[in-house]
């Protein structure tokens, strides 16, 4: 699944991601992704690989929380073990965002 860099993430609980990948919220979704996402995927792309994502996914129990250089990264399995869903929290590069040095798209 498409890992969620957006500034928002931060203030996020882990667990209203999944829920709203398992609810299909896919304009929820698109809304939270980065700047980058947006310039590459459209609102239709994304409600496209969500409805087969979900096809194959059911519920989703939280595998790990992982913390590395300041970074959250939430990795969920759905509970069929048939896909998992990653989310990841960027906003720890705010600071290093210069026109030069576009480190994170916001």
């Amino acid at each position: 699944m498409t890992m969620i860099g957006s500034d928002n993430v931060s203030t996020l609980k882990q667990q209203n991601i999944i829920e709203k990948i398992e609810a299909n919220d896919f304009e929820w979704l698109y809304n939270h992704f980065s700047d980058y996402f947006q310039d590459v995927t459209s609102l239709v792309e994304l409600k496209s690989i969500l409805k087969e994502y979900n096809k194959i996914s059911t519920t989703h129990t939280l595998f790990r929380h992982i913390k590395v250089n300041k970074t959250d990264e939430f990795i969920w399995i759905a509970d069929n073990r048939q896909a998992g869903a990653s989310a990841v929290n960027y906003t720890h590069l705010r600071a290093h965002d210069t026109t030069a040095n576009p480190g994170c798209r916001r």
